[in-house]
Order: structure tokens, then sequence, then C-alpha cells
């Protein structure tokens, strides 16, 4: 099957794309992201929808945007929706599948207008419940907060993005990936700026010893990279991350909308917690406790230990995807 995408966040799509093409599919995408370069490519042009107008999408850009399109993608299987889900619209009157894996808030760009953002909703139950919209999170956190609002089931496949290369095998510092200053400091430790400049190679995570987060965010692509590398990662426990989150020195993306519409109770949801996608994350409780950890930690068996349960991990994402694909093929 041939899929078509349009995308502002360069990353998501490169990994099922990559995916895809493993199963024997193709993606063809378009990218809107400012980051193309870490791809060896550049920001595509498409007709109608664009980096300046996207937050503007409505009736008449849908309706454009068809007009514009239905001869060139006639032939196309269905479409790919990941960041933003609203680009689904643009799909919706071609009558193909189309699936959504969020990999955030589902509802951006309509999150402080309470009518487009209601609309939008109708429109999501209404593609699940006709079986034209696959709705997928990558992360238990989207898919509890996507379940709430919609009252429809959606499937948790994280993601891989192994397009990195990234092969860990250890060095002398850490690196420390923050948005906000926390107060912490170590011989060992270095920023993440610092260390890797502006635009870095992936396999500059190969020599290090390990990665150190205060996370901005429930998921992020470079987690994954991170992950599937095999390059230890520290994280501050849920109770350490909820005391700085109090503080406002971790998790600030947590959501975009005025009213708060996301509970920070689900923080424990994020994937640095869940054991059961990504074991071998390390937590600290305190600062004390992350320089002891930084000290003391045995990098070389826990990305051993990544490496292995990696194996599984990648199986089962084919397997979920292959479920997926099959499914579209039978109906």
């Amino acid at each position: 099957m041939i899929f078509f995408n349009i995308d502002l966040h360069v990353a998501v799509i490169a990994d099922i794309r990559n995916i895809f093409s493993r199963l024997g599919h193709t993606v063809i995408d378009k990218s809107l992201s400012d980051y193309t370069f870490a791809f060896g490519r550049r920001m595509d042009a498409v007709d109608v929808i664009n980096k300046k107008n996207w937050k503007y999408l409505d009736e008449k850009m849908c309706n454009d945007f068809y007009d514009a399109y239905k001869d060139r993608l006639k032939d196309y299987d269905g479409f790919i929706c990941t960041y933003p889900p609203s680009f689904s619209l643009l799909y919706e009157k071609f009558n193909k599948p189309i699936i959504i894996q969020a990999p955030i808030r589902f509802e951006v760009p309509f999150q402080n207008d309470p009518v487009r953002h209601n609309r939008f909703l109708d429109y999501l139950k209404n593609g699940i419940d006709n079986k034209q919209i696959i709705p997928i999170c990558n992360s238990l956190y989207e898919k509890k907060y996507c379940e709430r609002f919609t009252e429809r089931e959606w499937n948790l496949i994280p993601n891989i993005c192994d397009y990195t290369g990234i092969d860990y095998t250890g060095g002398e510092k850490y690196i420390v990936y923050n948005h906000f200053d926390v107060g912490f400091s170590h011989s060992m430790v270095v920023g993440k700026k610092h260390y890797l400049g502006k635009r870095y190679k992936w396999s500059a995570f190969n020599s290090v010893k390990g990665v150190i987060h205060f996370p901005y965010n429930v998921s992020t692509m470079s987690i994954y990279e991170q992950y599937t590398g095999n390059v230890p990662l520290l994280f501050p426990s849920l109770k350490f991350n909820m005391d700085l989150y109090k503080q406002g020195l971790t998790m600030s993306d947590i959501s975009w909308n005025k009213n708060k519409l996301d509970s920070v109770e689900w923080i424990g949801l994020s994937d640095f917690y869940n054991s059961e996608w990504m074991p071998h994350i390390q937590c600290f409780d305190s600062l004390d406790d992350l320089s002891e950890k930084v000290e003391t930690l045995d990098t070389e068996r826990v990305s051993g230990l990544m490496r292995e349960f990696n194996v599984i991990r990648k199986n089962r994402i084919y397997n979920k995807w292959t479920d997926v694909l099959n499914g579209l093929v039978a109906s």
C-alpha cells in the first residue's frame, strides 16, 4: 500500500516511514518542519496549507485542498497524520483510511477555541465510528487523553526511531537535557548545547556516558532515539518530577490549553515511567541522589539490558503495525 502525509514534525513520520517500508509499504511525506536539515532534506512546498497558515485550518481550506489534490492523490491507499492530528481533516473527502498516530495533545491548533475544538472532536468520533480513522497514540498519556475526550479506544504503538543509527559505546560525560535551570552541576555532567552544539550528529550519543532528562513533556522523539540507541537514561522519579513541575522546572509543554484540559495526575503515564515499554530507565529522587547515580551507575550493564529489551520492543511494535496494516488490506 502507498500512503500520503503532510507533517509539521519531521521525526515522527520518518519513524513510521521506516517501519512501513520494512513491512513492504510506502509513505510519501511532505514536511513543513523547521528541522528537515536533520534528515538531509529541505522543507517541502505544499499547495493550500503551509507553515504560516496551518493554525487557521478550516472547512474552506480543506475543500481547497481536496480540489487541488483530488487527482494527484487518487491512487493512494490512505493517509497518515502524526503532528498535528488535525491535518486528518484535509483528507476526509477522499473517503480513504486515515491513520492517526497522535504524538501530542490531539486538539492542536484548536485547543483554545471551544467551537473549533468541539467540531474537531465530533469529526474524530464519527471518523472512528465509521472506521475511516484508525486511532493510534504513541504513549500511555496520549491514549488516556484521547480516550477521555473522544470516548473511543485508541491503540498504543510507541515509536522506535532507529533512523539515527545511534549505537552506544560509552564515555566519560553525561549530557543533561533541561529547558530550565534546576540548579544541578557536576564535573561529570555537561549541558546538551555545550556538548553537542546546534546541528550535532546523532553519532555523538555513542560516546557519552548517559543522558539526564528533566523532561518538558510526557513523550519526545529524542527519548525514543536515545532509548533505541541503548543510551542509559536518567529521569526524576514521579514524586520529584511533580515537585519540579510545581516549581515550573519540568513538564512545561504538557499542555498549550489555557484551561489545562490535561490532568497533571497523569504524568505517571509518561513514557519514561512505563516499564512495560521502557524498562531500565533510571530514576533519581533528588539532586543529591542524581549526583550519587552519576558517580556509581553501571552504565555498561544498563545499556546491555536495554539492548536486550530493544530486540523484544521492536518486534512488538512491528507486530502491532502489521496488525493495523493487515486490517486495512482486509477491509
